[in-house]
Protein backbone atom coordinates (compact mmCIF):
# COMPACT_ATOMS: atom_id res chain seq x y z
CA UNK A 1 0.00 0.00 0.00
CA UNK A 2 2.94 2.34 0.59
CA UNK A 3 4.61 1.42 -2.69
CA UNK A 4 7.85 0.32 -1.00
CA UNK A 5 10.10 -2.72 -1.16
CA UNK A 6 9.69 -5.48 1.45
CA UNK A 7 12.03 -4.89 4.37
CA UNK A 8 11.98 -1.09 4.05
CA UNK A 9 12.02 0.50 7.49
CA UNK A 10 8.93 2.58 8.26
CA UNK A 11 7.27 4.13 11.29
CA UNK A 12 4.05 2.44 12.41
CA UNK A 13 1.82 2.85 15.42
CA UNK A 14 -1.22 1.23 16.97
CA UNK A 15 -3.59 3.00 19.31
CA UNK A 16 -7.00 2.56 20.86
CA UNK A 17 -9.70 5.14 20.18
CA UNK A 18 -11.80 6.08 23.21
CA UNK A 19 -15.03 8.04 23.56
CA UNK A 20 -16.17 8.85 27.07
CA UNK A 21 -13.61 6.39 28.43
CA UNK A 22 -15.03 3.54 26.32
CA UNK A 23 -13.05 1.75 23.63
CA UNK A 24 -14.65 2.24 20.22
CA UNK A 25 -11.80 1.24 17.97
CA UNK A 26 -8.19 0.42 17.30
CA UNK A 27 -6.06 2.12 14.65
CA UNK A 28 -2.93 0.94 12.85
CA UNK A 29 -1.03 3.59 10.87
CA UNK A 30 1.98 3.06 8.61
CA UNK A 31 3.87 6.14 7.42
CA UNK A 32 5.76 6.23 4.13
CA UNK A 33 9.54 6.23 4.66
CA UNK A 34 10.01 9.74 3.20
CA UNK A 35 7.83 11.26 5.95
CA UNK A 36 9.90 12.86 8.72
CA UNK A 37 8.10 12.49 12.04
CA UNK A 38 9.11 15.55 14.00
CA UNK A 39 6.64 15.99 16.83
CA UNK A 40 6.31 14.94 20.48
CA UNK A 41 5.27 11.32 21.01
CA UNK A 42 2.47 12.36 23.37
CA UNK A 43 0.72 13.86 20.33
CA UNK A 44 -0.38 10.29 19.53
CA UNK A 45 -2.49 10.40 22.69
CA UNK A 46 -4.44 13.53 21.82
CA UNK A 47 -4.16 14.40 18.12
CA UNK A 48 -6.07 12.83 15.23
CA UNK A 49 -4.09 11.35 12.36
CA UNK A 50 -5.35 14.11 10.04
CA UNK A 51 -4.14 16.78 12.47
CA UNK A 52 -0.77 15.01 12.86
CA UNK A 53 -0.29 15.04 9.10
CA UNK A 54 -1.57 18.55 8.43
CA UNK A 55 -0.52 20.33 11.61
CA UNK A 56 2.61 18.64 12.89
CA UNK A 57 4.06 17.21 9.66
CA UNK A 58 3.00 20.15 7.47
CA UNK A 59 1.82 17.78 4.72
CA UNK A 60 -1.15 18.93 2.63
CA UNK A 61 -3.57 16.09 2.06
CA UNK A 62 -4.57 15.87 -1.60
CA UNK A 63 -6.81 12.83 -1.47
CA UNK A 64 -7.76 9.86 0.68
CA UNK A 65 -8.88 6.54 -0.74
CA UNK A 66 -11.13 4.69 1.70
CA UNK A 67 -12.76 1.26 1.82
CA UNK A 68 -15.11 0.26 4.64
CA UNK A 69 -16.57 -3.18 5.15
CA UNK A 70 -18.00 -5.45 7.81
CA UNK A 71 -15.85 -8.10 9.43
CA UNK A 72 -15.67 -10.10 12.65
CA UNK A 73 -13.26 -9.67 15.54
CA UNK A 74 -10.39 -12.14 15.42
CA UNK A 75 -9.20 -13.20 18.91
CA UNK A 76 -6.16 -10.88 19.02
CA UNK A 77 -8.13 -7.82 17.93
CA UNK A 78 -11.10 -8.74 20.10
CA UNK A 79 -8.87 -8.84 23.18
CA UNK A 80 -7.51 -5.34 22.46
CA UNK A 81 -11.00 -3.97 21.83
CA UNK A 82 -12.41 -5.67 24.94
CA UNK A 83 -15.00 -7.39 22.74
CA UNK A 84 -15.97 -11.04 22.28
CA UNK A 85 -14.13 -12.91 19.52
CA UNK A 86 -16.41 -13.15 16.49
CA UNK A 87 -18.30 -9.94 17.31
CA UNK A 88 -19.14 -7.63 14.38
CA UNK A 89 -16.71 -4.87 13.49
CA UNK A 90 -16.33 -2.21 10.83
CA UNK A 91 -12.95 -2.30 9.10
CA UNK A 92 -11.80 0.95 7.53
CA UNK A 93 -8.75 0.88 5.27
CA UNK A 94 -7.38 4.08 3.81
CA UNK A 95 -4.43 5.48 1.94
CA UNK A 96 -3.63 9.18 2.33
CA UNK A 97 -1.88 11.05 -0.50
CA UNK A 98 -0.23 14.47 -0.60
CA UNK A 99 -1.28 17.09 -3.13
CA UNK A 100 1.58 15.93 -5.39
CA UNK A 101 0.26 12.34 -5.34
CA UNK A 102 2.84 10.81 -3.01
CA UNK A 103 1.63 8.34 -0.38
CA UNK A 104 1.76 9.80 3.12
CA UNK A 105 0.39 6.84 5.05
CA UNK A 106 -1.70 3.70 4.95
CA UNK A 107 -4.03 2.85 7.79
CA UNK A 108 -6.46 0.29 9.04
CA UNK A 109 -8.95 0.77 11.84
CA UNK A 110 -11.31 -1.69 13.50
CA UNK A 111 -14.41 -0.17 15.09
CA UNK A 112 -16.88 -1.86 17.40
CA UNK A 113 -20.47 -1.04 18.22
CA UNK A 114 -21.87 1.59 18.62
CA UNK A 115 -19.41 3.45 16.37
CA UNK A 116 -20.80 4.90 13.12
CA UNK A 117 -19.40 6.97 10.25
CA UNK A 118 -20.82 10.10 8.73
CA UNK A 119 -19.16 11.56 5.65
CA UNK A 120 -19.77 14.75 3.71
CA UNK A 121 -18.02 15.11 0.37
CA UNK A 122 -17.93 18.22 -1.78
CA UNK A 123 -16.64 18.54 -5.29
CA UNK A 124 -13.96 21.15 -5.90
CA UNK A 125 -15.19 21.38 -9.49
CA UNK A 126 -18.34 20.49 -11.30
CA UNK A 127 -18.71 16.89 -12.52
Amino acid sequence: ELGIEPGTEIFAFERLRLVGGNIIGMEHRFFAPHIVLDFPLDAFDTVSTHDLVGGHLKQRIGRIEVAIHATVAQPDIAAKLDAPAGSPLLLRRHTMFSTDGRVILYGEAHYREPFAFRYVAEAGQQF
